[in-house]
């Protein structure tokens, strides 16, 4: 009955939160989220990846008591230091990879480096939903101004990257692109978008004057045959960027009219 299954989803809601709770709670000594801290701080790897899958699950569904957790812990800017290392790297991977593409030559895309950088952005995003006002602020400053990184100016450069901006042709999703590239610009949108969910005028004002309108501008110009593939799962890539893309350009807005 409809009864039955409300209190069954209500007991499993319950259950996850526990779990979440579980892994936050550091009595009587370490916490697993403080050991997941120490590993997010070193270079991309399988086990960083790893750390991020499970950080993320800990703060999934705007858990609130751990997005708060993660933030305060974020607010020297370290973490987000190497996440902006990462995706500089993810950068420059895919700018050698469109230019060897282009000339002809043979090249290799790094998936397991794509892949790693999609769950960094997972993360962020993580603690981003919900419009969770602090770590919206840490987007772009953190209290070491040493360490400070802009992760949404970061964010526009790894969109430009996927894109191949450098090319007569940019786009945010073509043919030649694999499907892990494709998934990885739809949570780099959806990541942005989330930045400025409840319309956070920093961030607003930030990315209406970067490249990402113009980028999602044009990919929502293309006709979804365009883009679309011809797997199923590019295909739903391509429906969920365009998703991505309407609701960043939807909170880069948000509110304005009422200002």
């Amino acid at each position: 009955s409809a009864m039955t299954r409300a209190t069954h989803l209500r007991e499993k809601r319950t259950a996850f939160r526990d779990a979440q709770a579980a892994l936050l709670d550091d009595s009587p000594g370490q916490s697993g989220a403080q050991v997941l801290m120490s590993v997010l701080l070193a270079k991309p790897s399988g086990l960083r990846t790893a750390a991020l899958r499970l950080a993320t699950g800990i703060v999934v569904d705007a858990n609130r008591t751990a997005q708060a957790w993660f933030t305060e812990r974020l607010k020297d800017g370290e973490v987000l230091r190497v996440a902006a290392d990462e995706f500089r790297a993810t950068c420059n991977h895919l700018e050698r990879h469109h230019r060897r593409r282009r000339a002809g030559q043979h090249t290799a895309l790094d998936e397991e480096l794509l892949r790693g950088c999609a769950w960094t952005v997972k993360f962020i995003t993580s603690l981003l939903v919900g419009q969770h006002g602090p770590m919206q602020e840490l987007c772009t400053r953190q209290a070491s101004m040493l360490a400070a990184v802009n992760i949404l100016q970061e964010l526009e450069h790894l969109l430009q990257a996927l894109a191949d901006s450098t090319s007569d042709d940019p786009r945010l999703f073509s043919s030649q692109q694999s499907s892990v590239e494709k998934f990885l610009v739809v949570g780099v949108m959806e990541c942005v978008a989330a930045s400025m969910d409840g319309a956070n005028a920093a961030n607003q004002a930030f990315v209406a004057a970067s490249g990402v309108p113009d980028l999602l501008a044009a990919f929502l110009a293309l006709p979804i045959n365009d883009v679309i593939g011809e797997d199923h799962l590019t295909e739903i890539a391509a429906y969920l960027g365009r998703r991505a893309a309407i609701a960043t350009l939807d909170s880069m807005v948000e509110g304005l009219s009422l200002r």
